[in-house]
């Protein structure tokens, strides 16, 4: 049985799951500009799914208004 903290995915999974580019997400491994959480293996890099599942329900967004911070673009 395989507990869902535990499953991991590669950078190019991620990508394609998110439809970017795996060098926007190397990128956002140094700079922190996703702020998705990943682990390191070695040399080898993964994501959590359960990381991943966070960081897109923190990102849902209900209308386009609920994005702006300044009050409806004015």
């Amino acid at each position: 049985m395989r507990h869902k903290e535990f499953e991991l995915i590669t950078t190019i999974e991620l990508a394609e799951i998110l439809g970017i580019k795996a060098g926007t997400l190397e990128k956002s491994r140094c700079t922190g500009a996703l702020g998705i959480p990943f682990v390191r293996i070695g040399r080898l890099i993964r994501y959590r799914v359960c990381d991943v599942e966070a960081y897109l329900a923190s990102n849902l967004v209900e209308h386009t208004s609920a994005t702006s911070r300044n009050g409806g673009g004015k």
